[in-house]
């Protein structure tokens, strides 16, 4: 429950217009448009390109692509139902709020929300859904100091949105739709600490830790991640690249045992394989070639077929 102690702030002097809103929710169509057609324009190529980025362009130092992810959303439901939450709640709480800690809150609800999906999953998000549960839960820890939240920060609605989100859970589990379940569940996280640093003194310290932690996981992400098979992939890619193939082979080998893609791993340990086979026949190493070629055939035969080409049926 939110904490009640503090007396009820009325609306203070801020522009009535929620301007960082509505601008925020243009560029969202915006952006999300020239996502969408990128072939009919360079110019919605390039903004394309300044807005989304894998998780490997991310680690390889494009960190702004946490933050500029919340522009661009995948289909026309997706990004419909992220702005008219983000507005609905938005045109509520900027009004009551200094412009600047309003669009810093946002700012940060976009980079953690972002940033913990790709610390925990491994993998980039896209879309302001995590931001909307960030406002969602702002407004309803901090709902004590403002009567216009209360309407809409209701325990009943908290409800509803926590179902929404377990709801989201179970249609990714099923690969129904892909959904950013850290995100939104971190979101709602920062969220009511935000709100309670606002208006509960007394907790403030608790969740002022529980903040710092939160914090902690998209900072950490960016440049350790023992526990994710798909960085340590992009470790090993980043030294087959540099030809440190050895180095290379271990990495491929603990991202297999971290329950990385089969195929993947074991095709990129062949074919390191081969380079090394190629060095050693280079230098003349006869055994080193043979032991190599060994270890190349073995990877052969673990990778399999690739799941990425379907047989192509002949015609008798």
């Amino acid at each position: 429950m939110p904490d009640n102690s503090d007396d009820t702030t009325k609306p203070l002097n801020y522009s009535q217009i929620p301007i960082v809103t509505y601008t925020l929710a243009i560029l969202c169509v915006l952006v999300s448009l020239a996502n969408w057609t990128t072939s009919l324009s360079p110019i919605f190529q390039r903004i394309s390109v300044l807005t989304t980025f894998s998780n490997e362009q991310i680690w390889d130092g494009a960190f702004y692509g946490l933050f500029t992810a919340f522009f661009a959303h995948g289909n026309f439901a997706h990004l419909v139902f992220n702005i008219l939450f983000v507005v609905l709640l938005g045109r509520t709480i900027e009004p009551v709020m200094p412009r600047a800690v309003y669009l810093l809150f946002m700012i940060l609800a976009a980079g953690i929300t972002a940033g913990c999906e790709l610390g925990i999953v491994g993998l980039t998000a896209i879309g302001a859904s995590g931001v909307g549960c960030a406002m969602f839960g702002l407004m309803w820890a901090g709902q004590a100091r403002f009567e216009s939240w209360r309407t809409i920060a209701t325990n009943q609605n908290m409800g509803l949105v926590l179902i929404g989100l377990l709801l989201c859970v179970v249609v990714s589990a099923l690969k129904i739709v892909p959904v950013a379940n850290i995100a939104h569940f971190s979101g709602i996280l920062f969220g009511v600490c935000m709100g309670k640093l606002w208006a509960a003194p007394k907790q403030r310290p608790f969740f002022l830790a529980v903040l710092l932690l939160l914090a902690l996981v998209p900072t950490i992400c960016l440049f350790w991640m023992p526990w994710s098979p798909k960085r340590t992939h992009y470790l090993a890619n980043k030294a087959y690249d540099a030809k440190d193939y050895e180095r290379a082979i271990s990495l491929y080998h603990k991202s297999l045992r971290l329950g990385g893609k089969r195929f993947r791993n074991w095709d990129a340990i062949k074919n390191a394989w081969a380079h090394i086979a190629a060095n050693a026949a280079a230098r003349g190493d006869l055994k080193a070639e043979n032991e190599a070629i060994a270890n190349m055939v073995y990877a052969a035969r673990q990778e399999g077929e690739s799941p990425y080409i379907k047989d192509a049926k002949t015609t008798p």
